[in-house]
This record gives C-alpha cells, sequence and structure tokens, in this order.
C-alpha cells in the first residue's frame, strides 16, 4: 500500500525520479525485470538518462500495459532529451503525451479503486463485521471494494496519510506537464503550459509539505528545461518557503536549480530570451549579473543588476523589489565598497518597509537585512550602530553561530578603539605596562555576562558593548558550533545504517561535497572563535583562559591553517608571559613559542597580521618579569619584522624599544624614543 502511495518524483538530487519498484503478486515477469528495474533506478540517480530510459524499454517490453512504467518511461525519455534541441522532437513529444494522458486515466481508476478499498477496511474495522469483496473489472487481479462506501479519500488519520490515491493523480499531472511544456503548445490538449503550471501551483498548496517541496523542486527543473524562467523562479522561491532549516538534501537541489538557472547565460542572454519568451525579459540582467558574480567579474555583475528592472515580481511583492538592492549590496560589499553597500541595504529596508500587506517572508527578510546591514557598519566601523542592527536582527539569526561571532567581533573592536582609561603612576621598580594598559573589570560587570548561553543579545548600550559581553558571545557561538557538530554526525551515522540495511539506496555524491564544505567552514569558524576567546581573556587579565583557548587551536586546528596556529602560538606566548600557568600542550618556553610562531606563519609574510605588536606586547612582558635580555631580543625581531607603511605597528615597537630602554636605565634614550613614536602616530 504504501508503495502505490509514493509519489513519483522522489529521486535524482530533488528535481523527479523513477519509481522503478513495480512488482505485483501477479506479474509472471517480474523476476526477468529485477536487473532491468534495478539498473533503472540507480541510472536514474545517476543522472544517466539514457540509460535509464534503455533499461525501462526493457522492462515495457516484458509489461507492455504497465500504467506506472509508462509513467517512467515518459518521465525518461523527457529527461534524456537535449533541452535545447525543442523543434527536433516535437513529434516525438507530443506522441509521448499522449502516452501519459492514457496512462494517467488508467492511474486515476487504480487510485479510486484503491480509495474504495482503504474505506472498506475502516468500516470493517469499526463494526468488526466482514465486507464481501468483489472483484472490479478492469482491476488486475481483482480488487477488495465496498460499493456502500464513498469513493473520496479517507478522512480517518487511522490510515497513516490522508492522502490516500491523491499523490498518484498528482504524479499524471507532473508527468503530462513535462510533457505538454516541451512541445510549448496545446494543440493536442486544452492545457498550455501556463495553465498547467498554475493547476500544478493549485495542487502543491494542499498537499503535505514533503510531498509539496518535491513537487516543486520537479517543477523547477521543468521549467528550466523548457526555458520558461519567470516559471522556474516561482517555483525556486515556493520549494523555498517549505524547505525546513537544516534539510541538506533540499537545499542541495536547490542550488543546484539555481546554478542551472545561471548556466542559461553561458549561450548569451539573447538566446536565452528566445527560447523562454517574453517572460524572461526582466531575467536576462538578473542572468548577466549572476554569470558575473560566478566568473569573478563583480563590476560586469553590478552593472548588469543595476540595469535590472526595478520591479521582479508583482507590484505588491515587497521582497522581491528589495532583491535588487540587496544584491547590489552584496556585490558593494565583495568590492569593499561598504559604505554603498550601507546605503542599498537601507534602501531594500525601506521597500520592505511599504509593504501594504504583511508577509512573515517579508519579515524574516527584514531581519536579514538588518543583519547584513550591522555587517557592513562593522567594517566601516561603526561598532554601537553595527550592535544595534546585530542585536534587532536577533530574531532571525540567534540561532546561527556565524551571527554570535559578529556580535563578538564588534565588542571586541569596539573596545578597541575606545579610549583607554589614564594609567597609574609607574614606579622605576615595576614597569609593568605591558600587553594591556587597562585595569581588570570590576566582579559586578563580569558577574553580570555569566547569562545563560541561550539567551539573547540585551539591548545595546555602552554597558553591553563591551569586552565582557564578547565572551558570552564566543562561548555561545562555540556551543552553536558544537551542536551543529553533534547533529551533523547523528544524522550521516543515521544514513550509514540506512544504506547498510538497505544495500539498494544509492549514495549521494552532491550531499556529500555539501557536508565536506560545511565541515570545513564550521573548522574555521571555530578556529577563529577560540582565537578571538583568547585575545578577549587577554585584555581580560585571564591568563589561563587565554592559554587554555590558544591550545585548544594548536590541538585542533588542521594542518593547513598555517596563520590560524601561528596566531595561537603568539596568543599563548603571551598568555605565559602574564604569568599564566602551563598548559598540557604548550611545553615551550615563551620565546621558543615565537620563534615557532612566525616560522610556521611563513616568517616575513605573517609580518602582514598581527606579529609585530603581538612581539611588542611580548617586550613589554618580559621586561615587567626582569627579563631585559630576552625583550632585547624580541625587540629586535619585531623591528626587522615591521614594515615601513605600518604605521602603527612602529609605533608599537618603538613603544615596546622605549619601555626597554627604562627598563635599562636610560631615560634620554626613551625619551627621544618616544617622540619618535608621537611623530608617527602624526604622521
Amino acid at each position: 500500500m504504501e508503495k502505490q502511495q509514493q509519489l513519483l518524483h522522489q529521486g535524482g538530487g530533488g528535481g523527479g525520479g523513477v519509481d522503478c519498484d513495480q512488482r505485483t503478486p501477479t506479474d509472471n515477469g517480474a523476476d526477468k525485470a529485477v536487473p532491468a528495474r534495478l539498473l533503472a533506478r540507480d541510472a536514474f540517480h545517476a543522472r544517466e538518462f539514457a540509460a535509464c530510459r534503455e533499461a525501462l524499454a526493457n522492462i515495457h517490453a516484458i509489461r507492455p500495459n504497465d500504467a506506472r512504467l509508462k509513467h517512467n518511461l515518459a518521465l525518461a525519455k523527457f529527461y534524456a532529451r537535449d533541452r535545447h534541441a525543442h523543434d527536433e522532437h516535437a513529434n516525438d513529444v507530443r506522441e509521448l503525451r499522449d502516452e501519459v494522458t492514457d496512462a494517467r486515466d488508467e492511474l486515476v481508476r487504480a487510485a479510486a479503486l484503491t480509495d474504495r478499498a482503504v474505506n472498506a477496511a475502516i468500516e470493517d474495522a469499526a463494526t468488526t463485521t466482514t465486507t464481501t469483496t468483489t472483484t472490479t473489472p478492469g482491476s488486475p487481479g481483482g480488487t477488495p471494494t465496498a460499493p456502500s462506501s464513498p469513493a473520496g479519500p479517507p478522512s480517518s488519520p487511522s490510515t497513516g496519510n490522508p492522502w490516500v490515491g491523491e499523490h498518484d493523480a498528482h504524479v499524471a499531472a507532473v508527468n503530462t506537464a513535462l510533457a505538454s511544456m516541451a512541445a510549448g503548445d496545446g494543440s493536442s490538449n486544452a492545457d498550455t503550459p501556463a495553465t498547467t503550471l498554475a493547476h500544478l501551483f493549485r495542487s502543491a498548496d494542499a498537499m503535505p509539505e514533503a510531498a509539496a517541496r518535491r513537487l516543486y523542486t520537479t517543477l523547477v527543473e521543468v521549467a528550466l528545461r523548457c526555458g520558461r524562467l519567470g516559471e522556474a523562479r516561482e517555483a525556486l522561491r515556493a520549494c523555498e518557503a517549505r524547505t525546513r532549516k537544516g534539510d541538506g538534501d533540499r537545499f542541495v537541489s536547490l542550488a543546484r536549480a539555481r546554478l542551472e538557472l545561471l548556466a542559461a547565460a553561458a549561450s548569451g542572454a539573447d538566446v536565452v530570451a528566445q527560447q523562454g519568451g517574453d517572460d524572461v525579459g526582466d531575467d536576462i540582467p538578473h542572468i548577466r549579473a549572476h554569470a558575473g558574480w560566478l566568473a569573478g567579474d563583480t563590476a560586469a555583475a553590478g552593472e548588469a543588476l543595476l540595469a535590472a528592472p526595478a520591479p521582479l515580481g508583482a507590484a505588491d511583492d515587497a521582497a522581491a523589489r528589495a532583491c535588487l538592492p540587496a544584491n547590489a549590496a552584496l556585490l558593494e560589499a565583495r568590492r569593499g565598497n561598504h559604505n554603498t553597500a550601507s546605503l542599498l541595504l537601507a534602501r531594500a529596508m525601506r521597500e520592505l518597509a511599504v509593504s501594504p500587506t504583511p508577509d512573515p517572508l517579508t519579515g524574516d527578510m527584514g531581519t536579514r537585512l538588518m543583519y547584513a546591514l550591522g555587517v557592513q557598519k562593522l567594517r566601516l566601523g561603526d561598532y554601537v550602530g553595527a550592535f544595534a542592527c546585530l542585536t534587532e536582527a536577533a530574531p532571525a539569526c540567534a540561532d546561527s553561530a556565524l551571527y554570535w561571532m559578529r556580535l563578538a567581533e564588534c565588542c571586541i573592536a569596539h573596545h578597541a578603539a575606545s579610549p583607554a582609561p589614564a594609567p597609574a603612576p609607574a614606579s622605576s621598580s615595576s614597569p609593568s605596562s605591558s600587553s594591556s594598559s587597562q585595569s581588570p573589570p570590576p566582579q559586578t560587570t563580569t558577574t553580570t555576562t555569566t547569562t545563560a548561553a541561550t539567551s539573547l543579545p540585551p539591548s545595546p548600550t555602552a554597558t553591553n558593548l563591551s569586552i565582557e559581553f564578547a565572551t558570552h558571545a564566543l562561548a555561545t557561538c562555540l556551543r552553536l558550533i558544537a551542536e551543529e557538530s553533534e547533529a551533523d554526525i547523528g544524522e550521516e551515522e543515521a544514513e550509514a545504517a540506512t544504506v547498510a540495511a538497505a544495500a539498494a539506496v544509492p549514495p549521494r555524491p552532491a550531499l556529500a561535497s555539501w557536508r565536506r564544505r560545511r565541515r570545513a567552514e564550521r573548522a574555521r569558524l571555530r578556529t577563529a572563535a577560540l582565537l578571538a576567546t583568547a585575545h578577549v581573556a587577554l585584555e581580560r587579565r585571564k591568563p589561563a583562559d587565554a592559554a587554555k583557548a590558544a591550545t585548544r587551536v594548536l590541538t585542533e586546528a588542521a594542518a593547513d591553517l598555517a596563520t590560524e596556529r601561528a596566531r595561537a602560538r603568539l596568543l599563548l606566548a603571551e598568555a605565559l608571559c602574564m604569568d599564566g600557568p602551563m598548559p598540557a600542550g604548550a611545553r615551550l618556553s615563551p620565546m621558543e613559542l615565537l620563534q615557532a610562531s612566525l616560522a610556521e606563519g611563513g616568517g616575513a609574510a605573517h609580518a602582514t597580521q598581527d606579529a609585530p605588536a603581538m612581539l611588542a606586547n611580548l617586550v613589554g612582558a618580559l621586561v615587567a618579569r626582569g627579563n631585559v635580555v630576552a625583550a632585547r631580543r624580541a625587540a629586535a625581531r619585531a623591528a626587522a619584522l615591521v614594515s615601513a607603511e605600518s604605521a602603527y605597528w612602529r609605533a608599537d615597537i618603538v613603544a615596546a624599544t622605549a619601555i626597554l630602554a627604562l627598563a635599562e636605565r636610560n631615560s634620554r634614550k626613551a625619551a627621544e624614543i618616544l617622540r619618535h613614536r608621537r611623530r608617527i602616530l602624526v604622521l
């Protein structure tokens, strides 16, 4: 019964499928068809449609009257065709459409018989009486029916699926659309491609969620292969609206559909317009823009996008109108024009604000635009404004680890840009102005940040935009990364168990590749969060926490993250110079750690990062511990690494040299050095 309820379209990366399990108890040729059936299924999942069509043709020779087989063969024939050769195959498509129509009539009749049989079984279970079984003419093998039962689908939830018999009818409509849309006219049937699509959209609205997603992704591919980009975009948007977060298989299918949409630009937008008709005219600038984006030519992509017409969809579609400035902002941000990107994002948000009807999808888009605006303000140095935008975007982004990383970056940057408090009078015996001139935070501020990791960020105020809140944000970021990793591991184990239980389940290389990329992105984000945690701990005068985070980077980061590992060694060296405990993974002295980090980071190439500033901080830390010889070596190494263009880093090196001169009781030399540092900062 379950096999009769399944949608035909369930494989091939979400863009259609072939249900090749068509054996029946009365089928004498089932054993002969098994190899061809398995070959057809594997070929379709591998997107080798010609081989799938050939295997199904072999089964059709054994069972020429199988209605479901006719559907599958029609589907395979359609996908095996060259999607650009519409005129060549017009006659074949018309014949195919007639075959599908005939098969649809048989399948709908079989679905009605199935409904009546299920209703009879429900009545038997309710009345505990025996219902007479009759044989309906035209039903192979005899189908149990209840003449007195209604013919509609059962409404009782005990059947497990209230759509018994309806799935096959929708499958027939999809296959009919495949043929009629490819033909490009409605000469044989009353349905034109546009009316067929409209009927399918109405059907999908009433279908269960999983079945509707399968139908929408099929419609995307149908419209793409027929050159109707407007319908493809509409189906893709509908599928995205009904796709749950974390459904990696479905997102892979959507990404593939987008790439196929963009591939139309390879032969030129004019060719696409000729194939797609008048409805594709508005898509031409967007296709060119996406093609430029994929080719890395952001300037050409931006010009094409700005040349696109403002109304992307209906006149009252606020989300569609907002997409134009939002995409343009993405291009400008990629080119480094963060100010222009901020203005375009503000324009997109104004488009959403004038929406005449409230829409939950529009509201979600507005919060994500607010997040993007916060990131642009962060890049522009407006940390208070960035924190306000990020906080407002919390309802839609609070479950994202990257969102909490951006909050932490905002707090860290604001702390670094804030004026340092006036230092206490320094005595000649303890020149301890080493790595950080800020005093430890009060205990009351620290206790306010020990909130639950799941809480949303508080309202943006001067108190919350602090280095203490960065600790909370980074902890939440690391927790979300760990939870996502555990969820992925559980999903992969469940899928492996399914493959082991049924060896016939084909592998999905696209999904595996997507998971590998996600795993690599998650590892890089975790490394960045740990480095930021170590930095924040040093700013808060907690060397033990800094050493712990830096050691985790050294033990968990991959070997190809050389720059990150080098920064971790620098942070660990500074933590150890602050009299922090020696972690298990740090058995080297601070100077040895510095030398290892500079070697791992690429020597002079790593000078473009923060090696000179870290060495300058180390000079002060070594002087504070009384190790003047090691401090002199660190200052010389820092002066050799720093470039002439890095004014602020040269100022840090000069300040470290001044500290060293004070430690050597040479006040005149220290005064000259400090005057030189002031001139550097003014320039």
